[in-house]
């Protein structure tokens, strides 16, 4: 029964893990933070992805016309690249 609860514990870990990956990675160019995205934009998923890109696209534009965000005293937009 203790391992159940161990292995029960790990899959939930790695499942969160997995479920807050989804911006692949984010670089400073210049005065902009970029966010990778990989995201169904084509296929069977493809309705999905275009809910996604349209989420992101709303919570990056409302926060760049805002200022954008505030790092160490410097100001920044953010940008993003879909795969």
């Amino acid at each position: 029964m203790k391992i159940n609860k161990i292995i029960l514990s790990f899959i939930s870990a790695v499942a969160i893990l997995l479920s807050t990956s989804v911006v692949s990675f984010a670089k400073v160019v210049g005065d902009k933070i970029v966010l990778g995205a990989a995201i169904s934009l084509t296929g069977k998923y493809s309705s999905n992805g275009v809910h996604t890109q349209n989420g992101y696209n709303m919570a990056v534009d409302r926060i760049n016309s805002m200022g954008g965000v505030k790092v160490g005293g410097k100001t920044y937009k953010f940008e993003i690249i879909y795969y």
